[in-house]
């Protein structure tokens, strides 16, 4: 009667035990008390906990089976001869888990788990009463599982950065529930590494793409704590199979970085490019680190004019132009140069020579289409700033300067601004 808590006469009954013990009638002769014990104990929570589970949501359920262990444990174990603790414990455990393993893990596998997710008090029961009937191995393939389903739903969701954004804090918290619910268990550890292969595979060469867009939206906002965001970051690269396709995608919008954002620390990008090298070898990131290279001498040829052409600040505010290796650069072949304004003109000219004198075995080919610039504008609303690709400043200018009477034509435009007529209307 103890066991359905009845009775608080437990000096009694520990009483008649003992008298039990001294009659040698506790483990053997006829009344055989302990297999008895057991068997009753066997017969009562085979039939409550079946009632109880059938009765009670899965939270529910757990606190009652932690409830009754411990009640086995500090009040019936204390009364019964140590060499039955490990028995009755083992029964009660069986009794409450073991025989709804099934009804707990149900089909499809991982659905339980989405429902406790946020339930940090529920996983962490989950997790001590499975490990007392060693089924660990069942929780870590269900706890696999439902990382695949959710983590598969996250990847699905969008078609941006934040679908990565997305999967990085969903790492964050499975790994916090890991290290607090799960006791950083082993066994459930190595289950990661396949479920979220599976999560950063499920769009093949799309997932590279949108990795690389994540870092890169990352690295242009800034972050709170930039090496914690690198960490994930490279975390979420290993998981990756095309690496070969992040490789030219991250070089894409690396160039973005450095010839179009402005960006004057490189040392994240450092950062980075080194963990990569870390984990794939230097022949990975070889062409990543000439980028920067040739980024920085860019920089230094770039005050050198400025310190050396008395025209530099003639009528324009600021104006930085960036010398690179064509062939070592993502951003197509030369179009031909454009017909810029006089100002620019000039300094094109003066850059030009001023190159060829530093590197006389080179040639240099202006691509304007990829500059931008920043234009003001007078309207009759108010005066703006516009942030325009210099095709499109080339063009307002020809608008500014058009004379009464004279349409501007695409045909008229190309041929003013000298650039395709495809190109044009793209623009």
């Amino acid at each position: 009667e103890n066991q359905n808590n009845n009775s608080n006469d437990l000096i009694l009954a520990k009483s008649l035990i003992e008298m039990l013990r001294e009659l040698e009638e506790y483990s053997q002769g006829e009344l055989e008390f302990e297999k008895n014990f057991i068997q009753r104990t066997w017969n009562f929570y085979e039939a409550e906990s079946r009632q109880k589970f059938e009765s009670s949501s899965l939270p529910e359920y757990l606190k009652y089976s932690c409830g009754r262990l411990e009640y086995e444990y500090e009040v019936i174990c204390k009364l019964l001869a140590p060499i039955t603790t490990d028995k009755l414990m083992k029964c009660v455990r069986e009794r409450l888990i073991l025989d709804h393993m099934n009804s707990l893990f149900p089909k499809p596998s991982g659905s339980s788990l989405k429902g406790l997710s946020k339930d940090l008090e529920s996983l962490k029961l989950l997790y001590e009463l499975v490990n007392g009937v060693f089924g660990i191995e069942r929780l870590a393939t269900e706890w696999a599982a439902f990382i695949k389903t959710n983590g598969q739903e996250l990847m699905g969701l969008g078609n941006d950065f934040r679908t990565i954004e997305g999967i990085a804090k969903f790492k964050e918290e499975v790994d916090f529930v890991i290290k607090e619910c799960f006791q950083s268990d082993p066994v459930i550890q190595a289950t990661l590494k396949d479920a979220f292969e599976s999560v950063m595979n499920g769009r093949g060469d799309r997932s590279a793409e949108l990795l690389a867009l994540y870092i890169h939206h990352t690295i242009q906002k800034g972050c709170e704590d930039m090496e914690a965001f690198l960490s994930m970051a490279l975390l979420l690269f290993r998981y990756l199979h095309r690496k070969d396709a992040f490789d030219s995608f991250y070089k894409r919008t690396l160039a973005q970085r450095l010839l179009f954002q402005g960006i004057k620390d490189l040392s994240v990008e450092r950062k980075f490019i080194s963990k990569l090298r870390e984990e794939c070898g230097g022949g990975f990131v070889s062409r990543m680190e000439s980028m920067l290279k040739d980024f920085e001498l860019s920089q230094e040829m770039t005050k050198a004019f400025k310190s050396s052409d008395p025209h530099f600040n003639s009528g324009i505010s600021s104006v930085t132009g960036i010398t690179v290796i064509s062939g070592l650069w993502p951003c197509g072949k030369p179009t031909g140069s454009l017909t810029m304004p006089s100002e620019l003109k000039k300094l094109e000219g003066s850059f030009s020579q001023f190159y060829h004198n530093q590197k006389k075995n080179c040639s240099l080919k202006w691509t304007e289409h990829l500059g931008s610039c920043v234009m003001r504008a007078t309207f009759k609303a108010g005066r703006y700033s516009l942030i325009l690709t210099v095709p499109q400043a080339l063009i307002l200018l020809k608008f500014n300067n058009e004379k009464e009477g004279e349409p501007m034509t695409l045909t008229k435009l190309s041929k003013e601004i000298q650039m395709d007529r495809v190109l044009l209307e793209e623009t």
